[in-house]
Order: C-alpha cells, then structure tokens, then sequence
C-alpha cells in the first residue's frame, strides 16, 4: 500500500502504511454482514445493509467493497485462503445470482440440493435427505448456534470420503482435511466470529486418541463454548480464545471409543456407508480433465454452491420461529435445529418419517447398551427385594447371572469378559452405579459394599432406556430467536464500491413462515371441543403419516381442539406416571425388611445357580 492518506486521532497524524490489516472471512452485527469473496481474481467483501431495521429480504441492499475499517488503527480485508472461496466472474454475475437467489425458497433449494446428492451417493433415503439439509443448514448455523454432527462409517471402497467431498463443494465454506490438528481447527475458526465454516476430517479412525480434538470436538456444537490457549505473539506471550463451534462432518472406518468420545457420539448422526453405484463419481467431476460433461457438472455445483451463499446473504435476519417437539435432551439437540430451519415448508414434512425412523432405530439401540442392561439389573432388583439399598456383590452376581458365554479373566478376579459388552470390570460397573444411576454409599459404615438409589432418578431413567418411540410434533410458536450478535464496530470503507441494491426481486422464500396456533380456547367453541374429541382423534389418526409425527394446522378452530387433545394426551399420560410412582412407592415401603443376612444368603443363591447354570 502506497497511499499517502493520513488518519488524524487525537491531534496526532497516522500515516495508513501503519494501519493494521486483519484478514477475516466473515464479520456480522446488528447492522451489517460481510462476506470475504472472490470478484474476477480480487479478493472483496460482499456488504448486507441492515441498517435502519431494513431486514426485508426484497429490499436488502448489497454492496461490494475492497476493505472495512474496523477502528482507527485496524482494517479488516478478506481472507480467502484457507478454503474454497465464493467465486464470481465479474460484479454483474454477483448480482444476478442475487437476483436469482431472491426467486428462491427453502423448498426449491433443497430440491436442488437433494438432487445433486442422488447423482454422486447411492444410498438409503435418511442418507441422502439429511446430508441434503445439512448443506443447507450450514449456511444458517451461526443464527441457530446448535449443531449435530455426521460420522460416516464404512469399509474402505464404500465411498465414505465422497460425502465430504460433496460436503466440501457445496457446504458453507468447508475445510477438508485428512490430518486436521487442533491448531488448524483453532485457527480457521479464529478468535473472533463463531459459525465462520465448516469443518470435514477423513480418516477420523483413531481421533479419539487425539484429547485436544476431542475436547473441540465435545464442545463444538453448541456457540459460545470457546477454549483458552497461550500463545506467543510479537509482544510476548497472551492468552487467546479461541471458537470450536461450527458444523462438522468426519470419515472412518471405525467409530470412536465409546466410553472416550461418549460426549461426542451422544452429538452425532453415524451413518452407515455400504458399497454403491452412484451415477457419477465426485472424485472425477472435481477434476475434470478437460472433459465437457464432467466440467458441466462441476459448473452445476459451483451455481448451486453460488446460490446457496446468496439467499443466506439476503435472508440472513429472517426470523427463525421456535418450534417445540415431544423429543428431549440429546435427541432435541440432534435435529431440532434443522427442523426449525425448515419449519412450515414441503421439505419439514420430508424431513419428518426419515428422522423419526432414525431416533426409532437410536433408541432400540439405546436399550440395547450396557448402560440400558446394567438399568434392567438395577430396575428387577429394586422390585425383587423391596428396597432401594443394594450390596454391590448381590449386583454383580445378578448381573452375570443374566449375562450369556461370559467368563473369567486370568489374573483379573474382578473383570469378566462378556461376548456382548467386552470386558466388564468391577470398578466400571462402580462407576456408573454411582454416577449414571445416582448410588450412594449409605451413612453408616460396614464391612459389604452398599449403595442406595433414588427412586426419581430410576424414574427417569425409565423414559431412557425404556423403548416408547412415538415421536409427535406438538405445535410451532412464534418465539423468536434470541441472535446474539455481537456488538462489534464494523464500518463502511471509503475506498469500496458501492452496488445495487435489487429491489426487483419476487418471492424471497422466508423462514418466517406457517401460522402458529392460537394460545387460548374460545369459550363458545370448549363445548365443542370436548363433545368432539373423539372424532378429532379419529380424523387425525386417519390423517397421520406412517412416521408417527403430528403437527397441527393453522386454522384457529382446529388449533383449539389439537390444544384440547394435547391436554388430555397429557393427562393420560400423567395418570399412567402417578400409577407407575404408586407402584414404585410400594417398593419403597418394603425396603430394608429383611435386612443384610438375607442379601448375603442370596448373594450365595446367585452363585450356585451360576455354578450350575455353566455346568449346563
């Protein structure tokens, strides 16, 4: 830079040679967003005016500007180096991608999307319409600021890295790397804005090997969890944050260690890759050889990639409604983002079946695990001998005598090898009697090892392990999101060009869409509503999808009695935990009747019936 410019600050003059240069890929507060891209073979931001509260996606205006003055001594220039940038030929292909872009919906674009997807991936339909949302829901996850994770599993030849690759081309400024490091991730993700990319790791077979990752990748999911490191800088040593949160995606041919990653796989979609026959390979369409069809395919991608990037620049502040679901905790955080994303259009009702066959098949695995087993022990002993306090022998011994072809390990006394669990020792089971299942060691003091359980935490570790799989929408709210921007200046540059602002759009395809249902009931009609119950729930078995989810309409009449159903579903539901609480109370009542002689003599029972049970 040769400009003789000079910046007067405090009386003093500053010639612009001693302007810092920060070089960023995404910047965004109340009034603006920039966007790094690439404009012929000059790197420039692209500038979306908020200002004004003018958020209307028709009538947004967008500029194009070399550079940003962040404060007298810093000037933010686009950083397009670490990724794929946004490429366009000149100013005029920019804006009429935006134009295009503004005749867009989420329907349209997803079926694009999708459609790109079958071509290169031959697989199952959950494969193919989740990866197709989210490409897109990358392009919105720094509004939503919660994300799941895919790991795609598979031999070598299934086609695993294709995935990524697709990932790679279409998704919202991907990395890709097969020998990501913490440092690569802390710095493409920066300091500063959180959500700036995605990121995809192949070969991801022994990551859970790698602590430093595992942490990024543990709290990654969720905005505003950024990890503090020290590091040296020309003035000495500083402490640094650093961002961890953005979509991911990674490839391997073995899952992560399950108690290692635990945190982690809780976070992710595995889907299973099997060998198949797409119609063309990704591989060659990226490097197309001079080949016209596989350059014409390419150019497919990038336009579709181009036009994903632009209607998240013109819809960047539409309102994205919260929706509520009859799913909780890590199954919520899985797909509740992306159902919010897409709530109100065709592609939700897409979405729903393949998720809901999904949590299905998780929570049938789920009740399959040692965890939901151990459960079982725990659950049949409580019952079996009346009391919530359990010598851990008596478990132990229970526990093996239900086990099938387990058998002792040599040198190991207190360890088991198990065909179905692996190794089982006795501090593993330990530890999850005392922090999954809540036992504690009772006050007073003994030669037998004891812990008591609560009966509310074996409650509710029934609605876990316990297989009840009907998963319903209830109904949509007009909640919304809280953004969180943050409050940094970012400032119009004086050395930029300004562009058009394209008013001329047509239907801009918003996220604010579907009329929630009313809140209240209107008297004249609650009459109606319980002499009609039973037909409403009739009508709408007849109207469900085979996957089991509902959602209700808008029309305010039919809103009031979903409310109504809703209610009583909820009442049902609350007699059905009162009883299964009165049940367990009974058990309460008994414990401690027989006292420790009769824990002992079973524990003995227990092994000879073991004993007998291998002689067989």
């Amino acid at each position: 830079m040769t400009s003789t410019r000079t910046n007067t600050n405090n009386g003093q003059h500053r010639s612009s040679t001693n302007i810092k240069k920060e070089y960023i890929q995404k910047l965004s507060n109340e009034k603006a967003l920039a966007e790094a891209i690439l404009i012929g073979n000059k790197p420039c931001f692209a500038i979306v005016d908020f200002s004004n509260g003018n958020s209307d996606p028709d009538n947004v205006r967008i500029a194009i500007m070399e550079s940003l003055s962040y404060s007298p001594d810093t000037r933010l220039v686009p950083e397009l180096l670490s990724n794929r940038p946004y490429a366009f030929k000149d100013k005029d292909e920019f804006y009429s991608y935006i134009e295009r872009a503004r005749s867009e919906t989420l329907d349209s674009l997803f079926d694009n999307t999708l459609s790109k997807w079958k071509k290169y991936i031959d697989a199952d339909e959950f494969h193919l319409k989740i990866c197709a949302a989210d490409t897109m829901f990358t392009y919105f996850q720094d509004r939503i600021g919660t994300t799941h994770y895919l790991f795609f599993i598979a031999d070598n030849d299934a086609g695993k890295s294709n995935n990524l690759k697709l990932f790679n081309i279409l998704g919202y400024r991907n990395l890709m790397n097969t020998t990501m490091t913490h440092a690569n991730i802390y710095n493409f993700l920066g300091p500063k804005e959180e959500g700036v990319g995605t990121i995809c790791i192949d070969e991801a077979d022994s990551i859970d090997e790698y602590l430093e990752i595992m942490s990024i990748l543990k709290s990654g999911y969720t905005k505003g969890f950024p990890v503090v490191r020290i590091i040296d800088t020309p003035h000495g040593r500083k402490q640094v944050k650093f961002n961890t949160y953005c979509f991911k995606a990674l490839a391997g041919e073995r899952l992560p260690d399950e108690i290692e990653s635990r945190g982690f796989m809780q976070r992710t979609i595995v889907i299973k890759c099997v060998p198949g026959f797409p119609k063309y390979d990704i591989s060659e369409v990226t490097d197309p050889a001079g080949d016209d069809e596989y350059q014409d395919l390419l150019q497919e991608l990038n336009e579709l990639r181009n036009l994903l990037f632009c209607y998240r620049l013109i819809h960047f502040k539409d309102r994205i409604p919260n929706i509520k679901l009859n799913i909780h905790n890590r199954e919520k955080q899985l797909f509740k983002p992306l159902l919010r994303i897409f709530q109100g259009t065709r592609t939700f009702d897409t979405l729903r079946p393949v998720i809901n066959k999904y949590i299905n098949e998780r929570r049938e695995s789920k009740a399959n695990s040692f965890h939901a087993f151990l459960y079982r022990i725990i659950r049949d002993l409580t019952r079996q001998r009346g009391t919530l306090e359990l010598d851990f022998s008596t478990i132990w011994e229970y526990m093996k005598y239900n086990l099938e072809g387990w058998k002792d390990i040599q040198f190991k006394p207190q360890s088991i090898e198990t065909v179905e669990f692996g190794v089982i020792s006795q501090k593993q089971v330990g530890g999850i009697l005392r922090n999954v299942f809540g036992g504690t060691p009772p006050k007073h003091t003994g030669s037998s090892r004891r812990l008591i359980f609560s009966q509310h935490i074996l409650h509710r570790m029934k609605d876990i392990y316990d297989t009840n799989i009907e998963i319903k929408v209830d109904f949509a709210t007009t909640e919304t999101l809280d953004l969180g921007f943050d409050h940094t200046r970012l400032g119009f540059g004086t050395d930029g060009t300004d562009g058009t602002d394209g008013t001329d759009g047509t239907d801009s395809g918003s996220m604010d869409v579907g009329t929630p249902p009313s809140e209240s009931v209107n008297e004249e009609n609650t009459e109606n509503n319980k002499d009609n119950e039973k037909n409403l729930e009739e009508s709408n078995t007849e109207s469900k999808s085979d996957n089991g989810i509902e959602i209700t309409g808008s029309d305010e009449c039919a809103s009031s009695q979903n409310v109504s159903q809703v209610s009583q579903v909820s009442q049902n539901q609350k007699s059905h935990d009162e009883d299964d609480n009165h049940n367990d109370d009974e058990v309460c009542d008994l414990r401690n009747q027989e006292g420790a002689d009769r824990f002992r003599a079973e524990v003995e029972e227990l092994k000879m019936k073991r004993q007998e049970k291998k002689g067989v």
